[in-house]
This record gives structure tokens, C-alpha cells and sequence, in this order.
């Protein structure tokens, strides 16, 4: 009879062992994911700025060339952009088209 309660106690003991690790590692993956998301929206953050940064620049840019060609601010923008399209160093060919407004829903406060 002393054999089978040490035996169950034993065994009591490994389950909370098991328990006890599982949930720590568990805690431990569900504090990396965070730290991960943290990261992520920083950079996201960074990123959206950046384009928010360069939409005013554009539009600074247009205007300014603007006064000096006649053309409406409008078609130069449509204009460079086309250029920036293809440009052999845009290997995506990725057509600039965010706003800073759109890029602004993308920073996380």
C-alpha cells in the first residue's frame, strides 16, 4: 500500500512538473509574440513615416516645378510617378501612390 501512494505521489508530482512547465513555456512564446508585434509596429511605424515624409516632399517638388513649366501640379505628379515606375531600380515597379493620409492608418499609436 506505501508502494502505490508513493508511486501516485510521484506521478502527481511529474504531472504538476509537466503543468507547471507548460505553462511557462507557454507564457514565455506568448511574451516573445508581443515583443515581436512591438517590433513590427516600430517599424511599421518608421516606414510610414518615411512615406508620409516623402508624399510632402512630391507635392513641394510639383508645385515648385510647377510654377516654372505651366503645368498643372497634377500632371506632374502623374508624370514622375509614371517615371519612378519604371525606372530600372525599381525592380518591383511599384507605381508610388500612397497618401500621407493612407499612410497614416498604417502607425500604431
Amino acid at each position: 500500500m506505501e508502494l502505490t501512494t508513493t508511486i501516485i505521489g510521484s506521478i502527481a508530482g511529474i504531472i504538476t512538473a509537466i503543468i507547471s512547465a507548460s505553462a511557462y513555456l507557454r507564457g514565455k512564446r506568448e511574451e516573445e509574440k508581443a515583443k515581436a508585434k512591438a517590433k513590427m509596429d516600430e517599424i511599421r511605424k518608421k516606414l510610414a513615416l518615411q512615406i508620409i515624409g516623402y508624399f510632402y516632399e512630391e507635392e513641394a517638388m510639383a508645385q515648385e516645378l510647377s510654377t516654372f513649366t505651366g503645368e498643372p501640379v497634377k500632371t506632374i505628379k502623374e508624370r514622375m510617378r509614371k517615371s519612378a515606375e519604371s525606372n530600372p531600380d525599381n525592380k518591383e515597379a511599384v507605381y508610388p501612390k500612397m497618401t500621407a493620409s493612407q499612410a497614416r492608418d498604417y502607425i500604431v499609436n
